[in-house]
C-alpha cells in the first residue's frame, strides 16, 4: 500500500532506513505486512519478524524508562502479556509504533538534510 502524501524523496528514504534496519518497509503503519513476507522465504520471513520484534521491544524498554506509568500503553500494545499471541489490533500499535519512532529519529532527519541540500524538490506534505 502506498501513502500517497509522500515525495519520491521521503518514500526511498523510508525504504532505505528500514531495509538498513532489517525491517519490511511501511510507507503507512496499516499496510499489510504478510503480503510482503509471502514472497520470501520462510527463513528471511522469520528474521524480518524477529527484528521487528526487537526494534519494537527495545522502543518499548525505552518507553518504559522514560515514563514508568505506561502499562495502558503497553498493554494496548500486547507488552505485558507475553504468554498469549498478540491480536490484530495490539499488532497495529507495534507497527504504528515502530514507524513513528522510525520517522522521527531517522527518516526525517535525512529528509531534513535532504531539503537544505536540495531546496528545490516539491514537498508534498
Amino acid at each position: 500500500m502506498r501513502n500517497k502524501n509522500l515525495n519520491d524523496a521521503q518514500r526511498m528514504f523510508i525504504h532505505t532506513v528500514m531495509f538498513q534496519e532489517g525491517i519490511v518497509p511501511m510507507e503507512d503503519p496499516a499496510m499489510d505486512v504478510r503480503r510482503a513476507l509471502e514472497d520470501l522465504s520462510p527463513e528471511d520471513a522469520r528474521k524480518l519478524k524477529r527484528k521487528f520484534r526487537k526494534l519494537w521491544r527495545k522502543q518499548m524498554r525505552k518507553e518504559q524508562s522514560k515514563v514508568p506509568d505506561t502499562r495502558k500503553a503497553h498493554v494496548a500494545q500486547g507488552f505485558v502479556q507475553p504468554a498469549t499471541r498478540p491480536t490484530r489490533r495490539q499488532k497495529l500499535a507495534r507497527k504504528k509504533s515502530v514507524h513513528a519512532e522510525l520517522m522521527k529519529t531517522k527518516v526525517d532527519p535525512l529528509y531534513t538534510q535532504f531539503k537544505e541540500l536540495r531546496p528545490d524538490e516539491p514537498d508534498k506534505s
